[in-house]
This record gives C-alpha cells, sequence and structure tokens, in this order.
C-alpha cells in the first residue's frame, strides 16, 4: 500500500535499533543510553521480530521507520504491537498497517489488547468488543521502572491532547 507520505511494507526487513527508536519515540521506552545492557535488548528485538508470525511495517519517503505492526500466532493471531511515531499519527498509518495485518489473515479474525483510551480508535477501524471482555495484566517480574525523559514527557502530552 502507498500514501503520499508513508508506504506499507509486508516483510520482516525491520532492524532491532529501529523498532527499539520507534519505542522510545512514542514514550514506552526510555533512551537507550539509559539501558545497562543495550546488547542484550536488541538481541531480544531480534529473537521477537525472527518469532514474528506476520510483519508490517510504514517507512517515510526517506525510507524512515514511522509504524510497526507485529502478529503473533497460537491458537489465535494477536496483534502484539502496534506503534506510529508521534509526528505520523492520524494520517492514516495505523488503519494502513491494521488493514494489512486483516489482508494478510483475511477470513479469520484477529485480536487486539488496546489501551483503554485507545479503545474507541480500534472500533473505528471495524474491531468488536469480546463477548467476554478481557483485560491485560502483566507481571513485573523485576522490571525496573523507569521515568520518563523531558523530551518523552513532551511528546506524551501532546499525545493526550
Amino acid at each position: 500500500m502507498h500514501n503520499d507520505s508513508f508506504q506499507i511494507f509486508s516483510d520482516k526487513n525491520v532492524t532491532p535499533q529501529e523498532i527499539t527508536e520507534l519505542l522510545i519515540a512514542v514514550g514506552w521506552e526510555p533512551p537507550l543510553a539509559e539501558h545497562d545492557e543495550v546488547a542484550t535488548i536488541l538481541a531480544e528485538r531480534a529473537a521477537a521480530l525472527a518469532r514474528a508470525h506476520f510483519i508490517a511495517h510504514a517507512r517515510d519517503e526517506q525510507g524512515g521507520l514511522v509504524g510497526f505492526v507485529s502478529v503473533t500466532r497460537g491458537f489465535a493471531e494477536f496483534v502484539e504491537l502496534l506503534l506510529v511515531r508521534p509526528q505520523m499519527q492520524r494520517r492514516g498509518v495505523g488503519k494502513a498497517l491494521l488493514a494489512a495485518v486483516g489482508q494478510h489473515f483475511h477470513g479469520h479474525p484477529f485480536y487486539v489488547t488496546p489501551f483503554k483510551d485507545q479503545q474507541d480508535y480500534f472500533l473505528k477501524q471495524g474491531c468488536k468488543i469480546a463477548r467476554r471482555p478481557m483485560i491485560v495484566m502483566f507481571h513485573p517480574n523485576g522490571m525496573k521502572p523507569f521515568t520518563p525523559t523531558p523530551e518523552v514527557q513532551k511528546i506524551l502530552a501532546e499525545i493526550e491532547r
């Protein structure tokens, strides 16, 4: 799929560094410099990319990664991660990435577990609320909390507007 400002690709030509930079841009991770073991993080991302059943990504005219979706497959297909660079949000990138998922898994439902404040977005994209709603839980398992940098706090404030 092609748009004037981005193009969608359905392949695994995404690097662990690019995914990490996108996670930082959306405020889900601290800058790499704040991590103790950068090599370990990048190796884990490489393994996650290899395990993903389906990946689509959006790139701008310069080839920069502006959006990413990965789907895991077990007994059902789950959108594991959908990310869009903040400055590219509300431009159809997420919609195009979900359309790529729908095209790949045509005829099979796929599941998403959005944050509560993103539920309306997914409903507008054609997702339905399950008859028996689920909640997402996690176990911190020793994970250290991080404080977003002032730059990330600014991006998060812009997103919340």
